[in-house]
């Protein structure tokens, strides 16, 4: 089962096992994939020969004639067009955000991003176009992506989330699609080829094909924190308070649900970095991911938006944020259930009702003390500045903010996603 979906795989054996080791290791490094090894009970204390130095690692993917071939392609299909680039997560994944950025910044090619990509790439840069929804794009943005005379692509994949049902209408025949290890062309295709040398590539010859950007709007959405009030707190509210809150040092981390939709139509600040799951969706995925992120980089204060539903399903590793000592800020969307799925399942089925829980009390179960840890309630847009200013002021400790909203209420781009989903799906909404 391995095999499927790994690089390399290896089941050791004592004469063999450096060479296995080494192997995998540098597969799975140089492709940017998972590795396997399975250690059987009786090899696992066997004696073996030690490696005699580090591991060599060669990251050259590239070969010369297929970098050769794809320039010369590449000049002849950039000359004088109109361009612009689509951006999608795995271009940081494949290590290739610098080279992504040089050819930005020496073309000034308009960008776009898929939600998954959000801050991958500067959204203060004056080539920023805004999200690529497919049809929830707004217009703006929609033109720089279906109207360009021709579209670089990078590491983009077209998921049934990242386009609301597959309703882009991208012309790939108006395509360079740069892959992780090849590019096409039309029909034809350059390997191996890894992405960052493609963009580098592109960087070079887009100048000597005269290629132009594409005719564009700079994409601009000051944030602006709402005016004071008692009411009760809306999601509009909710997305505006805290994104006028983040800063550069921030990494946020935010679930597939009313939070994603929310946190993705706002803009961000310099150097932020943004974590989600639109293409897997995993229901509880972002509790442990904020660890994951913290423990990587301190310097870095996570940030995490979650609703109740799937925190439910994570929420034991808070036990392991107070263990680490870590220091993030946790908004704990509380709006009675699963609001994603009440979008496109239906308002009132059952299956998207949970079992309450007093979540004031619920960080104290995982081992939070008054040293460490700061919990809050906010249910109005004055509570939530006051807690969003007492999370400033608390910067070495955990700060748990259960925030209160309405179970029917939603950003206006999961609404119309939901309907869409559902009308694709066919699935029957009350």
């Amino acid at each position: 089962m391995a095999d499927e979906v790994n690089v390399s795989t290896a089941i050791l054996q004592p004469a063999t096992a450096p060479f296995d080791i080494d192997r995998v290791l540098r597969d799975a490094v140089v492709h940017n994939k998972p590795g396997y090894l399975m250690l059987p009970a009786d090899v696992a204390s066997a004696e073996i020969d030690p490696p005699t130095g580090p591991l060599e690692v060669k990251l050259a993917i590239s070969t010369d004639a297929a970098k050769t071939a794809f320039k010369k392609a590449a000049t002849e299909f950039l000359r004088g067009k109109k361009t612009s680039v689509l951006v999608d997560y795995m271009t940081a994944r494949l290590q290739a955000t610098d080279n992504l950025q040089r050819l930005i910044d020496t073309t000034d090619f308009p960008y776009c991003t898929l939600m998954g990509a959000k801050a991958l790439i500067d959204e203060n840069n004056k080539q920023f176009a805004g999200l690529y929804l497919g049809t929830l794009t707004a217009d703006e943005t929609r033109t720089v992506i279906e109207d360009a005379e021709a579209i670089i692509l990078s590491a983009v994949a077209f998921t049934d989330t990242n386009t609301v049902g597959f309703s882009h209408k991208v012309d790939m025949h108006k395509a360079i699609n740069l892959g992780a290890e090849s590019a096409t062309i039309g029909r034809e295709t350059f390997a191996p080829l890894a992405l960052g040398d493609a963009l580098d590539t592109l960087t070079e010859v887009a100048v000597e094909a005269g290629a132009q950007p594409m005719d564009f709007t700079p994409f601009t959405r000051d944030v602006e924190q709402p005016a004071a009030s008692d009411d009760a707190l809306t999601q509009n509210q909710l997305w505006d308070v805290v994104a006028s809150n983040l800063d550069e040092l921030n990494t946020v981390v935010v679930e597939m649900g009313t939070s994603f939709f929310g946190m993705a139509s706002r803009g961000f600040p310099k150097d932020a970095r943004f974590i989600g799951a639109p293409l897997w969706g995993s229901i509880g995925y972002t509790l442990p991911a904020l660890l994951g992120a913290a423990v990587a980089d301190r310097d870095s204060r996570g940030v995490l938006f979650i609703g109740d539903g799937s925190a439910q399903l994570t929420i034991q590793e808070l036990a392991t944020v107070v263990r680490q000592g870590l220091n993030p800020v946790i908004f704990l969307i509380n709006n009675d259930g699963y609001t994603i799925e009440r979008a496109i399942h239906g308002k009132r089925l059952a299956y998207n009702d949970i079992a309450p829980m007093d979540w004031q009390k619920v960080p104290a179960a995982f081992g939070a003390t008054d040293e460490n840890t700061v919990v809050l309630r906010a249910s109005t847009v004055n509570e939530l500045l006051d807690a969003c200013a007492t999370a400033q002021k608390e910067k070495d400790k955990m700060v748990f903010i259960e925030v209160i909203t309405d179970k029917d209420d939603m950003p206006e781009t999961l609404r119309k996603f939901g309907s869409m989903v559902a009308a694709n799906k066919l699935v029957e909404k009350e």
